[in-house]
């Protein structure tokens, strides 16, 4: 199998014209939302309008929809408008990078109860060598 010397202009760029290289999708994550633009005040970087439109089109169609964030989970479903919206019923945010998990269906936040401090730190077992 060869490749083409020179790869089509609409092969090479993104989302919407986006220069930006995207990652092949695989069967465990496919972003279908184009990535806003940096703002020099993270407080006030929002989702791009059309991602909530995006991910209710592509929810029926795939088992799960997760939005994955390092936000707390309340201020993302908060700044995304994910409450209330058709066919993301089945939504997961999870925030903190998934210390904390949004469920559209309840609508509730979770979070794993605080380690106890036991066990392992900074890779070695405590007491251990």
């Amino acid at each position: 199998m060869s490749f083409p010397r020179r790869v089509p202009r609409r092969a090479a760029v993104g989302w919407r014209g986006s220069s930006r290289p995207r990652a092949a999708p695989s069967s465990r994550s496919i972003s279908t939302a184009p990535s806003p633009p940096i703002v020099p005040d993270p407080d006030r970087a929002r989702a791009h309008p059309d991602a909530v439109p995006a991910l209710a089109a592509l929810a029926p169609k795939v088992a799960a929809v997760a939005v994955v964030t390092g936000r707390p989970a309340e201020v993302a479903v908060r700044y995304g408008g994910f409450d209330g919206v058709p066919g993301l019923e089945h939504l997961s945010v999870l925030g903190h990078y998934g210390a904390e998990r949004w469920d559209a269906g309840t609508g509730e936040i979770t979070a794993p109860p605080p380690a106890s401090g036991r066990g392992r730190r900074a890779g070695r077992a405590v007491g251990g060598a």
